[in-house]
Parts: C-alpha cells; structure tokens; sequence
C-alpha cells in the first residue's frame, strides 16, 4: 500500500492520501482496419479467447514461471472517419517494466493473424489478417 503524507504548511492542514494497486498490468493493443464485419469479427476473437491467451504466453514463457502473463483480452469496436476494432491485451508483467514483454506477446497475436482481406495496425504498420480470427 503506498501512503502519501502531504503537509501545507501554510494552514498547518495536514492531509493523508491512501493508494492501493490492485493488479499490476500492462495494456497493449493491435488495430484491426477493413474488417467487413466487425460484429462478427469480435464474437470470432472472443470465442478464441482463451487460446490466444495461450499463444501470448508461449510467446514469453519465463514470465509466466514467474507468476505473471496475460491475463485478459477484450475487443472494442471504435466507430468513427474509420471503422475498426481494437484488440487490447492485459499482461500481469510482476516487477518488469514491461514494454518488450507485452510487444513480443502482440507479435505472437499479430502473427496468428495474418492472411485474409482486413488488415492489422501494430506499431505503425499494417499487416493482413486471417480468417482463423474473422
């Protein structure tokens, strides 16, 4: 629990910030653009859920013997100049930072989705997806 102490010393109030981090996890995400039908894009990425969960974590298996991984995967359909859908990755990183461990873990979801007509955004570039996910 971090506690936080602030003193004004102007008005001798004394004021106690209290703070508690429930989980620690980092959020990453991959833009999927042109995707025909995006309703059924998402109900096709949530019933995979817990497989590419798995491939996530393979991807970086010493975190997972740490106690750590991903955790979570959600879909949001943005809607807007363009229509696209998000796909957003939680990973519990333990002590890491992180950054490289969640970008290796988006590649994995990235590979697994390359193939058909829609494309995928990851780190400023497209790359085509697959059926297998849409």
């Amino acid at each position: 629990m971090l506690r936080l102490v602030l003193l004004v010393r102007l008005s001798n109030v004394r004021v106690v910030f209290t703070a508690q981090v429930h989980q620690r996890q980092m959020i990453g995400q991959v833009a999927l653009y042109q995707v025909p039908d995006r309703d059924k894009a998402c109900q096709a990425i949530l019933s995979q859920k817990a497989e590419l969960l798995e491939q996530a974590n393979q991807a970086y298996p010493s975190i997972v013997k740490r106690g750590g991984g991903a955790r979570e995967l959600t879909v949001e359909k943005i809607s807007g100049e363009a229509d696209f859908l998000v796909v957003y990755l939680h990973v519990d990183t333990q002590e890491a930072m992180g950054a490289n461990m969640l970008n290796t873990m988006l590649e994995a979801l990235k590979t697994k989705s390359r193939g058909s007509k829609s494309r995928a955004k990851f780190n400023g570039e497209f790359y085509p997806t697959t059926q297998q996910i849409l």
